[in-house]
């Protein structure tokens, strides 16, 4: 160790600097190529493919991206996922590095760099494709921008850098919705800038660059919003709130947590407006997802744009010689073992042998041996969006998942890829009726072969009249089949049945329907029907029921109408 700091000691601030970003970056690319994609980043694949303003779970910088990789690597692989998340990462370090003026300090030089190498989270987005990463790198432009705003002299230097704050408010804005959270907590920190005509321009130009987003959810009827603002909340549950700070310890690592805590709570009334909002940002992010805990789970690293902030105050914090030498080395050595154990993880990670229920390693085999059964006949899956990312990204062709009333929706249900498989063969992967049974070293699945596909999901369903009449249930219903084959309730492979779900105990309970009306809806075509249904049940908290009716293909049963009420 003292052969190092020797060593160090010798060479210029400058020829640190870039050996420490070199090393960073050329660690990151590596493990980009060695560690297993995940599915979430197959997923994001399926965004770069379909550019568009919008996307059923994120906005659109997500598929920019990945779509960026692609253009820049297009030999496939990792890397053609990744390689964007590779350089950005490496531009949001030099920008937090920038924000935080320590080029000539090489102990704040070091300590910059060993603090961010430990921060779990900020290590897993240096190579993971995920919305967080150009959320991390507008969030540190947004720094970089308002410390020069607050220090500017004169007028066109604020204005340049008023324009630069726009753009990186409406880049986070289209990277991850809780953007808003970074400008929120900066302008609470600063009241003042609500009357700063430069902070309303540049809060113009943030929404005018997200204004397309915005247009993409109302045309697309707000899918977006209303799932992450309704579709997520699971009601009070203690155990989210006692998991809500362990798990920031380790997003963090304890370490780093502890130490931004307490060195935001330092700053939090200082006279320098940039580093006071720097701490409220932290504050403000920890404490706002722990009130959001009692409404449903948080997931851990939903707070992660408060790493940027925290390196800017754990850099002005080593450079007010706070602590005394004893604490200062142990301090240093504490950090170093955090370093040290997240490395060890990091190798473990690029030598794909963890378990396969991690998600970074051991996926590939079931898709093979799933591509071997099918061969090039379409894939269709239930319920989960993983499954045909995955497949797609590791065999190619085509792959789809049908989602259903349990499961929650996804992009493959704006996309509705089955419209061009409907009619046709397909390999069903489920219990279904005839399906074959199918084992591959660590996993199994079900198979069938269906001659012609026949899904029920963009079969709409609207609801002209509700009647109860004792404990039955009579619904004049309109069904309209979008798809360009006709839609056939006595189909030889998947006849439909008619349900009304309701909830009850915090689950749908569903319940079958008499059908009267035509056994066959033709191609693009309308049909009137009567369904005539037990009375669903619903909470008996409440005196109505809100209900939906459901499809039934023998396989799954997909959600066709909007949520009505129904009065008992």
């Amino acid at each position: 160790m003292s052969r190092i700091i020797s060593y160090i000691d010798r060479i210029s601030p400058a020829y640190l600097r870039r050996v420490l970003f070199f090393t960073w970056f050329a660690f990151n690319l590596l493990q980009a190529i060695l560690t297993e994609i995940h599915a979430d980043e197959a997923y994001y694949v399926l965004y770069g493919d379909n550019l568009a303003w919008g996307y059923y779970d994120h906005p659109p910088m997500i598929a920019l991206m990945v779509w960026l990789s692609s253009k820049l690597w297009p030999l496939g692989g990792n890397l053609s996922v990744r390689l964007m998340t590779v350089l950005l990462h490496t531009a949001t370090i030099y920008v937090i590095y920038k924000t935080a003026e320590i080029e000539n300090n090489k102990k704040s030089l070091l300590w910059f760099f060993l603090t961010g190498m430990s921060m779990t989270m900020l290590n897993m987005y240096g190579f993971m494709t995920t919305p967080d990463v150009p959320l991390l790198f507008f969030t540190a432009l947004f720094f970089f921008a308002y410390k020069r705003y607050l220090q500017s002299n004169s007028n066109a230097a604020q204005w340049q850098y008023a324009v630069l704050i726009g753009v990186s408010v409406g880049c986070m804005l289209l990277s991850k919705y809780m953007g808003v959270l970074v400008v929120g907590f900066a302008v609470l920190s600063n009241l003042r800038l609500i009357t700063d005509k430069k902070m309303w321009v540049a809060l113009l130009i943030g929404l005018a660059l997200f204004f397309p987003h915005l247009w993409w959810q109302y045309s697309n009827d707000f899918p977006s919003f209303s799932y992450h603002l309704v579709g997520r909340s699971t009601g009070m549950n203690l155990l989210y709130f006692l998991e809500y700070l362990p798990n920031q310890l380790l997003v963090f690592n304890p370490l780093v947590c502890c130490l931004m805590l307490y060195a935001a709570w330092k700053a939090r009334n200082c006279s320098d407006k940039f580093y006071r909002s720097s701490s409220w940002c932290v504050m403000g992010f920890i404490v706002f997802f722990m009130l959001t805990s009692f409404r449903g789970h948080v997931e851990p690293h939903w707070t992660v744009a408060a790493s940027v902030p925290a390196l800017l105050l754990l850099s002005k914090w080593s450079e007010q010689s706070v602590l005394t030498k004893k604490n200062e080395s142990i301090l240093w050595r504490l950090s170093a073992l955090m370093w040290v154990i997240i490395f060890v993880a990091r190798i473990v990670l690029a030598l794909n042998i963890l378990p396969v229920n991690v998600g970074l390693s051991g996926k590939q085999p079931r898709y093979d041996k799933l591509h071997e059964v099918c061969g090039d006949l379409p894939v269709v899956f239930a319920g989960s969006f993983q499954d045909p990312s995955l497949y797609m990204y590791f065999e190619g062709g085509q792959a789809t998942v049908l989602s259903e009333i349990y499961s929650r929706r996804t992009q493959y249900d704006i996309l509705a890829a089955e419209r061009t498989m409907q009619g046709k063969p397909a390999c069903v992967i489920g219990q279904i009726h005839d399906a074959r049974y199918y084992e591959y070293a660590g996993g199994d699945f079900y198979c069938y072969n269906a001659n012609a596909l026949q899904a029920a999901n963009r079969v709409s369903v609207e609801i002209t009249q509700v009647r109860i009449a004792g404990d039955s249930l009579y619904l004049a219903v309109i069904m309209d089949n979008s798809y360009d084959v006709d839609f056939d309730f006595e189909h030889k492979e998947f006849p439909i049945s008619v349900f009304v779900a309701g909830h009850a105990d915090g689950k749908w309970c569903p319940s079958r329907c008499r059908v009267v009306g035509s056994q066959v809806i033709p191609a693009g075509e309308k049909e009137n029907y009567l369904l005539v249904c037990e009375r669903p049940n619903w909470d008996e908290k409440n005196n109505e029921a809100k209900v939906v009716v459901c499809l039934y293909n023998s396989w799954i049963m997909s959600q066709n109408s909007k949520p009505f009420k129904i009065s008992d």
